[in-house]
C-alpha cells in the first residue's frame, strides 16, 4: 500500500498528524501538563486508480474537563478539552480520566483499521518488602472488549503497548461509518493505590506520564 493524499475538497486534505494535548503528569502536591496527547492518523490506499484519490477519514483524541469538587475530581461531560491539570492527587483516591477516539468516516470512500498506542513513562512503584519486585501504585486498564493487544508491536520494557480495535471481532470500520466515539480506559479512571507517594527518598517530587496515540490504516 502507498500513502495517499486526501481529497482537495477536504479541509484536512494535506494533514497526516494532529496534536490535541491530553496527557498528564502526577505529583503528590501538584499535577502539571508535560506532554500533548498526539492523535496521529495514517491514511493508506490502493493507488491503482491514479486518475482519482479516494476521500479519506480522520480521527481525533480528546478527554472531558476534570474539575476539583469537594476534594475529588469529577468530569464535566459538557466540556471536551485537550488537556486537564490536576492540582491535587491523594493516595487511595482514584482519578477520573476518559481519553476517547472520535472517528470521522462519514465522507470516506475506503475501509479502515483503527490502532492506538499507550505509552507509560516513569510510573511510580513501591516494594511490599525489600525482596519484592516493584509494584505500580497508579494503574489503569484498557477496555479489552474494544482493544486487542498487539504483542508484536508492543514493548513492555519501554512501557509501550499497541492495540487494535476489535469489538465483536470486527476489526474493520466500513467506509462512510457514521460518527463514532470509542473509549480507551476501563471505568474512565486511573486507580491510585494507598501506597502512592509523590516524592523520592530525597524529598524530590516525582512525575510520570501516560500518553496516547491513534491512527487509521486502510484495510486490505
Amino acid at each position: 500500500m502507498e500513502r495517499s493524499k486526501n481529497s482537495n475538497n477536504s479541509r484536512r486534505s494535506n494533514v497526516l498528524y494532529r496534536t490535541v494535548g491530553i496527557i498528564f503528569i502526577l505529583t503528590m502536591l501538584s499535577v502539571w501538563l508535560l506532554n500533548g496527547l498526539l492523535a496521529k492518523y495514517v491514511v493508506s490506499s490502493d493507488a491503482s486508480d491514479s486518475a482519482r484519490v479516494a476521500k479519506s477519514g480522520y480521527i481525533e483524541l480528546w478527554e472531558h474537563k476534570a474539575d476539583l469538587k469537594n476534594g475529588k475530581y469529577v468530569l464535566d461531560k459538557s466540556k471536551k478539552i485537550g488537556a486537564n491539570t490536576y492540582d491535587t492527587v491523594i493516595p487511595g483516591v482514584d482519578i477520573p480520566k476518559d481519553p476517547f477516539v472520535e472517528l470521522h468516516l462519514e465522507e470516506s470512500e475506503v475501509d479502515y483499521e483503527l490502532y492506538i498506542k499507550v505509552t507509560e513513562k516513569d510510573f511510580p512503584t513501591y516494594k511490599p518488602t525489600p525482596e519484592s519486585d516493584p509494584v505500580k501504585t497508579v494503574t489503569y486498564s484498557v477496555i479489552d472488549e474494544y482493544w486487542e493487544l498487539q504483542e508484536n508491536q508492543s514493548n513492555p520494557e519501554k512501557g509501550i503497548y499497541v492495540y487494535k480495535y476489535c469489538k465483536d471481532d470486527n476489526y474493520v470500520f466500513d467506509a462512510r461509518t457514521p460518527y463514532t466515539e470509542i473509549k480507551i480506559l476501563e471505568d474512565d479512571e486511573l486507580t491510585v493505590s494507598e501506597h502512592y507517594y509523590g516524592k523520592d527518598e530525597n524529598g524530590k517530587k516525582l512525575t510520570f506520564s501516560l500518553s496516547f496515540e491513534a491512527w487509521l490504516i486502510q484495510a486490505d
